[in-house]
């Protein structure tokens, strides 16, 4: 566009030089012409070179001007451009700053969730690998007090449990627990004829039994005649002499087998 004003600009003072050259008098139109060639004839840009204007360049230089007169006189593209155009383009640029904002926002944000998701995994590992060290200590420690209770009240199935925990032979763990499944059984029997037997105490205290069947035969000491404690008994008093009935005489019924005696 530069070039352009500046060709026009030779190009009107090559105008004017011709019109002064005809109006001088005495003169022949070639010698002034050769006169203020080297002033007055315009210089178009070659490339990265100049050379001078003639009149062959002449119609080139019309129609660039005609294009420059005809956008000047298209008042509304100039108005577009001076006025709403830069407006626009400003709001072109203050939405594309605002998306710009909003990805930002948005890449921060998604930043800041990753590095909490990152650090709750990492409590959470750590919270896992507590949990299962809890865990396990809380297992050793329940296995520990009940093979302390077995040892205390069972020595022998304590050492049998211990051969059969170190072996990895299915047939040493099965027998064992063939033993504890036979002695459970034995213990259960022993629990309930226990029970019974308090429960019959309890029911029927010493010295107050009147049904002999709950009383064992061994249950009741036996006293010999040289213990002092019964020698201190009194003996029992004479029986009455009171007259026995006849019998012989009485009508009393007597069962017979005879079916004529009915």
């Amino acid at each position: 566009m530069n070039n352009v004003f500046i060709n026009i600009w030779k190009f009107f003072k090559f105008v004017h030089g011709i019109i002064s050259e005809k109006m001088l008098a005495g003169r022949k139109n070639e010698e002034v012409i050769e006169g203020n060639s080297g002033s007055d004839y315009l210089g178009i840009m070659d490339g990265n070179s100049f050379r001078n204007f003639s009149l062959v360049d002449l119609p080139g230089i019309c129609g660039e001007l005609e294009c420059i007169v005809n956008n000047l006189k298209n008042s509304t593209n100039i108005e577009y451009l001076l006025y709403d155009y830069p407006g626009i383009l400003e709001e072109r640029l203050r939405d594309n700053i605002g998306e710009i904002e909003v990805l930002l926002k948005e890449i921060k944000s998604v930043n800041s969730n990753i590095q909490q998701l990152n650090q709750q995994h990492l409590l959470f590992s750590k919270e896992q690998i507590s949990l299962k060290k809890t865990l396990k200590k809380l297992k050793d420690n329940e296995i520990r007090e009940m093979e302390t209770v077995v040892s205390l009240f069972d020595n022998a199935m304590f050492i049998q449990w211990e051969n059969a925990k170190n072996s990895r032979k299915v047939e040493v763990l099965e027998r064992f627990l063939s033993d504890v499944m036979s002695k459970q059984l034995a213990l259960e029997n022993l629990n309930i004829l226990a029970t019974r037997k308090l429960t019959n105490l309890k029911k029927y205290p010493k010295g107050k039994v009147t049904n002999t069947k709950f009383i064992e035969s061994n249950s009741a000491p036996t006293l010999s005649p040289e213990n002092p404690e019964v020698q201190k008994i009194p003996p029992a008093p004479p029986l009455p002499h009171w007259p026995l009935p006849n019998f012989t005489n009485c009508n009393l019924f007597f069962p017979t087998d005879d079916p004529n005696s009915f």
